[in-house]
């Protein structure tokens, strides 16, 4: 081996280890929530039938919380929450419990599941697109390593990391994903082509607020684009985001709605509820 050989491998191995290193400092070993494959739910959920009647759901021993019925008539949607033991980020912590949820599309005929997916930490809101193609919800993945919450929690607006994930109600395919780290979320949902998500600094859209948008269309585009706004987000149409001053529950409001790029389509006084 000659010398010119031996400097290019002694630089290439700096390099690597360099990169090695690098990658640790800016990607902490941390839990990463996710949606997967439920398989098989029986002992989380039966169905059945008397006559024309509504199909009766029926939780298993595991599922701690009424089932949540939602979607359409023609595409039933059940969400379960069940617990699991708590792990921390490199071994299981049985002391501790996680609470999950698994979202199950039934067939309206017979009650026979048409797929089951489960989510890694619970879901507490659900998002639905106008033409009910599309759904959306929070993900926690700091749940993940802190089990039941028992253990030190940072509520910083720093310290958030909270995922979106958007599925397709016909397949149970995950079209989009999205992390928002070092922000606070104070509000999502869906056109029928876009997610949209309200981030702020701070619990109000005063403090920075920002508008999200991220295709549906193209799972590639990453990046979202954004537009600043100091009103709350609290619904969506098909093409357009709806804002208001104030939170929606109760009381008068003047509603702006918006194009998924910021510009003003229609204001509408007198709003008592959107839904």
């Amino acid at each position: 081996m000659n010398a010119r050989t031996r400097i290019i491998r002694l630089v290439m191995a700096s390099l690597s280890w360099a990169l090695v290193l690098g990658l640790g400092a800016c990607s902490p070993f941390e839990p990463r929530a996710g949606v997967s494959d439920a398989g098989d739910v029986s002992d989380l959920l039966t169905v059945s039938r008397s006559g024309d009647a509504d199909l009766i759901l029926s939780p298993g021993d595991k599922v701690v919380d009424r089932p949540h019925s939602q979607g359409t008539a023609a595409n039933p949607i059940v969400l379960l929450n069940s617990v699991r033991p708590g792990a921390h980020i490199f071994h299981e912590q049985p002391e501790l419990t996680l609470r999950t949820t698994t979202i199950v599309s039934l067939n309206p005929e017979d009650g026979s599941v048409r797929w089951a997916r489960r989510a890694d930490t619970r879901i507490d809101k659900v998002r639905y697109s106008p033409d009910m193609r599309y759904m959306a919800f929070v993900l926690h993945p700091d749940e993940l390593s802190r089990g039941d919450g028992t253990g030190f929690v940072d509520h910083s607006v720093e310290a958030q990391r909270m995922k979106i994930s958007v599925l397709d109600t016909g397949t149970g395919r995950e079209v989009r994903s999205a992390e928002l780290p070092g922000v606070n979320i104070l509000g999502f949902g869906l056109t029928d082509t876009k997610l949209v998500v309200e981030t702020s600094q701070g619990h109000a859209p005063a403090e920075n607020g920002t508008i999200n948008v991220f295709s549906l269309d193209d799972a590639l585009g990453f990046l979202p684009s954004t537009f600043p706004t100091d009103q709350w987000l609290v619904g969506a149409t098909s093409d357009s985001v709806l804002l208001s001053p104030q939170k929606t529950g109760g009381g008068c409001m003047t509603l702006t709605r918006a194009g998924t790029g910021g510009e003003v389509l229609d204001v509408i006084p007198g709003v008592h509820g959107v839904k």
